[in-house]
């Protein structure tokens, strides 16, 4: 939430070399996103991390440098 409030955690196994996708809506459900949210990621391991928007008309990819 924009007052920095966790509104949702969920944890997700993903084995090594192994890949994860999902829309946001469905990772968690009954939660519409505000335009002020945002995902935090934690892991023990690397990862690297994709980020796909866009709208009706047309879409865009973004890459997310994993840290």
């Amino acid at each position: 939430a924009a007052d920095g409030t966790v509104r949702a955690s969920k944890a997700i196994t993903i084995p090594a070399k192994g890949r994860y996708k999902g829309v946001v809506t469905d990772i968690f459900t009954g939660i519409a996103p505000a335009p002020s949210d945002y995902i935090r990621v934690e892991s023990d391991t690397a990862l690297a991390g994709v980020e796909v928007t866009g709208d009706l008309d047309r879409s865009y990819m973004k890459a997310l440098a994993a840290n």
